[in-house]
């Protein structure tokens, strides 16, 4: 994987780390309705792409059973306190946790649905690891995504310093980025803009349409 990117990463994540799920709820909405959405069958296997804190995995491993949940990180130092939260609430057999980038990794396991909560604006080659993704999708698999919009609706006095804030944490969003599959005929995608254009979510499902 990119060593350049995970030591921005860990640098990002060096301190904000021990503080990282108290302060983000104060913009990060709408995670826990797509972990709501997921609404996952016996037996499937749940991904998380940039999972840091294991926040969201330890969340769906309360709401649901007999379901593999997995979770990939670029930062090893997210994967420590990743990793310290599952050993505190005994769920290291039930979650699996892997270090590498969403660009290239390939799983062993077959990953019946993907989850992006506010991550994929986090990754340098967004298109690369969306593509990648997809193609390790099953038939009928499908990626979850919630992420930061256009703010379309939103003044430029408050748009710009939010812009700035997210791009000094390697934040940037473009909601664009679904374009890649508007003509592929192996996707159907749904997206729709939320809080006026602060977010959208989308979903990518894999079959013959």
């Amino acid at each position: 994987m990119s060593k350049k990117h995970q030591d921005k990463m860990n640098e990002n994540y060096k301190f904000t780390r021990h503080v990282y799920d108290i302060t983000r709820p104060l913009f990060l909405f709408g995670r826990n309705s797509l972990l709501e959405d997921l609404n996952p069958r016996l037996g499937e296997t749940i991904c998380e792409i940039g999972c840091g804190t294991a926040r969201n995995l330890v969340r769906l491993s309360q709401r649901t059973q007999n379901v593999q949940l997995i979770g990939l990180d670029a930062s090893t130092l997210m994967l420590e306190k990743a990793s310290s939260k599952l050993k505190k609430n005994n769920l290291e057999k039930k979650i699996k946790l892997y270090h590498g980038m969403a660009e290239n990794y390939i799983f062993e396991e077959q990953i019946d649905k993907f989850i992006f909560p506010y991550s994929l604006s986090m990754i340098p080659k967004p298109k690369e690891a969306l593509t990648n993704i997809f193609n390790q999708l099953p038939p009928g698999g499908s990626i979850y995504i919630l992420d930061f919009g256009s703010f379309k609706y939103w003044p430029s006095i408050v748009k710009e310093p939010f812009f700035g804030f997210l791009n000094f944490f390697q934040v940037y969003p473009d909601h664009e980025v679904l374009n890649i599959f508007e003509f592929n005929k192996e996707c159907k995608s749904k997206v729709k803009s939320k809080l006026g254009g602060y977010s959208y979510f989308a979903t990518l499902t894999r079959g013959n349409f």
